[in-house]
């Protein structure tokens, strides 16, 4: 499984991460992969659903207060792959933030 921060999800079966969310071999050399969690987004819990986040926020570039904001809301992969802008904008994320969220789940929608 995979460990980000001390959670633990076993929708990362056979990863492990360093704390930046980096795959690490069993030699714990950095791959060149993150632990991107894998499987049908809407069986999702909220630690995989932050645990995603993390891992993509350097592309979409999401920022670590945004990815708080949606810590202890309850967001599953369900609830993320429905979410707004104006929904997220209700959590207090900015609107350039919020867009930054949408492209993700934009992204996470077509694979």
């Amino acid at each position: 499984c995979c460990r980000i921060k001390d959670v633990s999800l076993p929708s990362l079966k056979g990863r492990e991460c360093d704390i930046d969310g980096m795959c690490v071999s069993e030699q714990k050399q950095v791959n060149e992969k993150q632990c991107t969690p894998t499987g049908d987004p809407t069986e999702w819990d909220e630690k995989t659903v932050i645990v995603w986040m993390e891992t993509v926020s350097k592309k979409f570039k999401i920022l670590p207060k945004t990815i708080d904001a949606f810590r202890g809301q309850d967001v599953t992969g369900d609830a993320l792959l429905e979410i707004d802008r104006p929904m997220m904008m209700q959590l207090g994320i900015t609107m350039g933030q919020a867009n930054a969220v949408y492209k993700a789940v934009k992204a996470l929608h077509s694979t």
